[in-house]
């Protein structure tokens, strides 16, 4: 026998739940809904993006130096866990030096450090010959494992590689640097 005839009772019946029956009822995942204590820790899986910082720089570096001078380009993350990695994406603009008498040529490259620690250098080169300059995008894009929970400042520095002129970096726009902290 079928037992549709008796869904209408099922439906508009009245029905006590005993409260015991809730104590197995998993909580809310929803932060509006807590009004004390605190949330727990996020568990992303690995290689979600916790957070992004970006940095900026505006100011033009110059030098004729083959050692490695700040370009002011920086961005600082601190990572919420050991286990976290970094992803270093930067971009600047690498320039070789054109002077009146359009002579000689320079080539550059740039280094990311990390806390004041040298940790790559790019393969990003600009020369500037006989009057003609060349201009290409320098920067990284590097995963770094610093193992750690402290704040981390990134950032690039550049120096004369080869030739006889100097090398500028940013001379015609906005350096940037953005960091994300991904789930290890």
């Amino acid at each position: 026998m079928s037992r549709a005839r008796d869904l209408p009772d099922v439906i508009s019946g009245s029905y006590d739940v005993p409260l015991a029956a809730l104590d197995n009822v998993p909580p809310s995942n929803d932060a509006s809904a807590l009004t004390t204590g605190t949330l727990g820790t996020a568990r992303l899986p690995a290689g979600s993006v916790i957070q992004v910082v970006q940095g900026t720089n505006a100011n033009s570096t110059f030098t004729t130096s083959s050692s490695f001078i700040a370009t002011g380009l920086q961005a600082t993350i601190t990572p919420s866990s050991t286990s976290s990695k970094i992803l270093i994406i930067s971009r600047e603009q690498l320039n070789g030096d054109i002077d009146n008498d359009g002579l000689g040529d320079a080539t550059g490259q740039y280094r990311l450090y990390r806390n004041g620690s040298a940790i790559v250098e790019s393969n990003s080169t600009a020369w500037a010959r006989g009057g003609l300059q060349r201009i290409n995008d320098g920067g990284f894009k590097y995963l770094d494992s610093p193992n750690s929970t402290s704040a981390l400042t990134y950032a690039t520095y550049l120096r004369v590689a080869g030739g006889s002129r100097g090398v500028g970096s940013n001379a015609d726009g906005i350096s940037t640097m953005v960091l994300l902290e991904i789930a290890g």
